[in-house]
């Protein structure tokens, strides 16, 4: 009886470490999900990232409310490098199963008295038909409590690259140090349509 009593508290402990182990994984997936760090070579970013369909055709929403779904840690890997690995929001992820997808970026910056910052966005945004095409991205101005366009593309083959250099940081930046990046897919003439964004690469650098 003994004998028995002594296995089964062994066979108990083993359950124990596999289920805590577990449950330490899954957090740790959890946590990823939530924020990764990027390496840019002036400074450290810390960035977190969310994807949704939204029905307006030019964004009118604070950045919180653009926070749909956050992106999970293969959502995270696929933008972490410029290498043709894209990560996909597509317009029938949510219902209506139509509308704009979007992916927005939340960048922490760590730098101070900041002259510049450059934002750097690759991928591309297209209809179902993978042949008409077209993105917008803006930037948060918190001063103007509105989104600024930075850049767009449309009727172009193949991923796009859009870039800015932005000298009124104050105004970018909020309280928290957050710089909010939102890529739209806005096809011209088309409104609210079946269509998909994919994001390469996205980055933000700054100049102290």
């Amino acid at each position: 009886m003994r004998l028995k009593i002594k296995y089964l508290g062994v066979i108990v402990a083993v359950i124990a470490i596999v289920v805590a182990g577990a449950a330490g994984y899954l957090l740790g997936l959890q946590e990823g999900g939530k924020q990764h760090i990027l390496h840019t070579p002036e400074d450290w970013v810390n960035l977190s990232a969310w994807k949704g369909v939204a029905q307006e055709e030019l964004p009118v929403l604070t950045p919180d409310k653009y926070m749909n779904k956050s992106f999970d840690l293969n959502g995270y890997e696929n933008i972490k490098f410029s290498d043709d690995k894209l990560e996909e929001t597509r317009s029938d992820d949510d219902e209506p199963c139509i509308g704009y997808p979007y992916q927005l970026f939340r960048f922490k910056v760590t730098s101070e008295n900041i002259k510049n910052i450059s934002v750097r966005w690759e991928g591309l945004g297209h209809l179902f038909d993978l042949v008409t095409n077209g993105v917008t991205v803006y930037v948060w101005n918190k001063m103007l409590y509105n989104w600024t366009e930075i850049g767009n593309y449309t009727n172009q083959t193949g991923t796009q690259t859009i870039t800015a250099f932005l000298g009124n940081a104050s105004e970018l930046i909020d309280n928290e140090n957050f710089i909010f990046i939102l890529a739209y897919c806005k096809i011209l003439g088309e409104g609210r349509s079946n269509c998909a964004i994919k994001t390469d690469y996205v980055e933000v650098k700054i100049v102290s």
